[in-house]
């Protein structure tokens, strides 16, 4: 599925120091991760739909899907 290839990019980015890139790396680091979460954005909207046109969420009592998602994420 890509989870687990997702989880390590995104620990090599934290892993980066931008106070040790030149400009122009810092400025590609900066450009890209933004395409990049563009491009993340389009991918949960499409999963969240599935998730709650499937009700998904429901499977463990959760009264809504908001609710599930900030309890099994730790967010509000």
């Amino acid at each position: 599925m890509g989870t687990d290839q997702l989880a390590t990019a995104i620990d090599s980015l934290l892993a980066v120091d931008p106070n040790e890139l030149t400009d122009t790396e810092l400025h590609h680091l900066v450009t890209t991760i933004q395409r990049q979460r563009h491009r993340m954005a389009a991918a949960a909207a499409s999963a969240l739909s599935a998730w709650d046109t499937r009700m998904v969420w429901a499977d463990n009592g959760a009264g809504s899907a908001a609710v599930r998602l900030a309890n099994d994420t730790s967010t509000s």
